[in-house]
């Protein structure tokens, strides 16, 4: 995208310290800035994001959301979370977001219900053994409550 903007030049003559100015088209180019964000991991789904067998993750929703298109950094803590550093365990490129709502044991995706075959298919593609895990990790992690976020999905870039 080409921008144009008017830009007051200010020109000093040494010999005299007469000043001049003058208005003058100024054309600049812009380019789009992509920021990679960040995901990271809890050590049973590492292995399942490395080899690629999960390509998808449920989050809740960001300040400055992740969109389709966005550069994924996949990570993990290499000791205890926010204490440690960080370890890249893969990278990625977003394909699909959609927003997903739990109420255990139901779940809805874009305001829809899934069906069981439904729920299993998003459970196993979450690195789960099955939907009950999944619900039972999200009983365990969100206190039972109602849970609204976001489903990412991605394609995993090799470097």
């Amino acid at each position: 995208m080409t921008w144009f903007f008017n830009v007051e030049l200010v020109e000093v003559d040494p010999r005299t310290e007469n000043v001049s100015t003058g208005w003058f088209p100024l054309i600049t180019q812009f380019t789009q800035v992509i920021e990679m964000k960040t995901i990271l991991f809890q050590p049973r789904f590492v292995p399942l994001v490395q080899d690629g067998r999960k390509t998808q993750t449920i989050r809740r929703e960001r300040k400055r959301p992740i969109k389709v298109g966005d550069e994924l950094s996949l990570r993990e803590w290499t000791g205890k979370p926010y204490r440690s550093k960080q370890m890249e365990i893969g990278k990625g490129v977003v394909t699909n977001v959609d927003r997903i709502s739990f109420i255990p044991p139901w779940v809805w995706v874009n305001d829809v219900p899934l069906g069981p075959k439904k729920e299993e298919a998003l459970a196993l593609a979450d690195g789960f053994r099955d939907y009950s895990d999944m619900i039972l990790w999200f009983l365990k992690n969100h206190e039972g409550k109602r849970f609204d976020g976001v489903v990412i999905q991605w394609k995993k870039i090799h470097p």
